[in-house]
């Protein structure tokens, strides 16, 4: 019985490191893919200008061909022309949504505070008319 946990530690020793070998290895160079397309030769044709991905099966791509842009999305199931464009849309700024945050937070504190103060009246209104 102590031969076989031996044996099995062994085991366990030698296939781990060949295990994260092979994992290193996938994620290195199997998934490299994922990155920009570069299209070979000097005729370029079409290019993808950005990827973004959606969670872990599907990435929107803006994609240049023959001077229009394109914005698809691609799932499992393959690819959608979600808008075409006849420019390039404008850059997001890096602060992106959370510029407009503070803005946001004090519109839903002053509506949550009209909210709050409207059903206080309601409240105090109904109490006095109940009372005798």
């Amino acid at each position: 019985m102590d031969k076989e946990i031996l044996f099995a530690f062994i085991r366990t020793l030698i296939a781990l490191p060949l295990v994260l070998l092979l994992a290193y290895l996938v994620i290195r160079y199997g998934l490299a893919r994922r990155g920009p397309v570069q299209a070979n030769g000097t005729g370029r044709r079409m290019r993808v200008i950005e990827q973004l991905p959606l969670g872990s099966k599907g990435v929107l791509n803006l994609v240049e061909v023959g001077g229009k842009y394109y914005l698809l999305a691609q799932s499992e199931n393959g690819f959608t022309l979600v808008k075409e464009f006849d420019t390039l849309p404008d850059e997001i700024d890096d602060k992106g949504l959370n510029s407009s945050l503070p803005e946001f937070c004090q519109v839903l504190q002053g509506k949550l505070k009209q909210y709050a103060s409207r059903k206080h009246k309601d409240k105090t209104e109904g109490d006095s008319g109940c009372e005798n």
